[in-house]
């Protein structure tokens, strides 16, 4: 396919999601660069696939997960790089607490951008613009919907 036609191609997606509010499918495989930026640039819907067969297969992946929390398992019983020898009794504190750690999501009011544009156009500007957080959300998201299987 000629560079022409796969960009008018890519087009037609983007326009198709946008114009008719087609939703995005997050099934752990069928994420396209195009449903990226439909849901990050232009607000079209996301949402996880119903298909029974992914269900059951994320489900076992969190029983799987679940089976394993008293034993040390990188990043989620414990620290992360330095801190790898952290332990907690309590999973979900440790999570919280690295969560907290990172600040994720945790904006300075005074660095809230009112413009829409998609990069960081002030370089001391310490806020990652809105459309990348939402597509690297969204990459995250169909990353973990994938599940491995073990």
């Amino acid at each position: 396919m000629a560079h022409a036609d796969l960009c008018s191609a890519i087009s037609r997606e983007l326009e198709e999601h946008i114009s008719n509010k087609r939703e995005i499918i997050l099934d752990g495989h069928g994420l396209t660069s195009t449903g990226v930026v439909g849901a990050a640039r232009y607000n079209v819907q996301a949402k996880i696939s119903n298909d029974p067969a992914l269900i059951t297969v994320v489900e076992e992946s969190v029983e799987f997960l679940a089976s394993k929390l008293d034993t040390a398992i990188y990043g989620v019983t414990t620290g992360f790089g330095g801190s790898a020898d952290t332990r907690s009794d309590s999973t979900a504190d440790l999570q919280m607490a690295f969560l907290e750690h990172q600040l994720s999501g945790v904006l300075p009011l005074s660095s809230r951008s009112t413009s829409a544009g998609l990069y960081l156009s002030d370089p001391m500007n310490n806020v990652m613009p809105e459309a990348i957080t939402r597509g690297a959300i969204l990459i995250r998201i169909n990353s973990l919907v994938r599940c491995v299987r073990l």
